[in-house]
């Protein structure tokens, strides 16, 4: 089970670096199984999405399985150049997890479609700070983790 997120859905808010961190983390508490993705052009960054994770709070870091960005397989010119939505069904289909849920920061590079079932599109200043996407994002976890 994966939770594919953003760093804009908990960066963002103009405020300070990762401030939404405990709201994920209060979030997810009831879902331990959740593994955490990271989606992020910080990935691109030398030291890759361990470089990212390190950004990020402990018990959020233990979560993480990687990032779908991965030198070994994508190349960076590919990856910077297709829409969110496109990097994140690659690395589903590539993990294939039981289910999924993405925390997205840039609502406008999904479809409808996707946004509807398993994406979790934030405010890209606000993110997940914002209590309507909190509220939906805990909806979207207990639908699709919470068995």
């Amino acid at each position: 089970m994966s939770l594919i997120i953003t760093a804009e859905a908990v960066a963002n808010s103009g405020h300070k670096l990762f401030e939404h961190l405990p709201l994920l983390e209060e979030a997810l508490a009831p879902y331990p199984n959740v593994r955490i993705v990271q989606s992020t052009s910080w990935q691109l960054l030398e030291g890759g999405y361990r470089y990212a994770a390190s950004r990020i709070s402990a018990s959020l870091q233990a979560r993480c399985i990687g990032g779908t960005f991965d030198r070994r397989q994508t190349r960076k010119a590919w990856f910077e150049s297709v829409s969110r939505l496109d990097q994140v069904v690659l690395d589903v289909k590539g993990r294939r997890p039981a289910g999924w849920v993405a925390v997205d920061g840039w609502p406008s590079e999904w479809p409808a479609w996707a946004s509807r079932d398993t994406n979790q599109p934030c405010n890209p200043v606000r993110g997940i700070g914002d209590s309507t996407a909190l509220a939906t994002l805990k909806v979207k976890l207990n639908q699709e983790f919470g068995g």
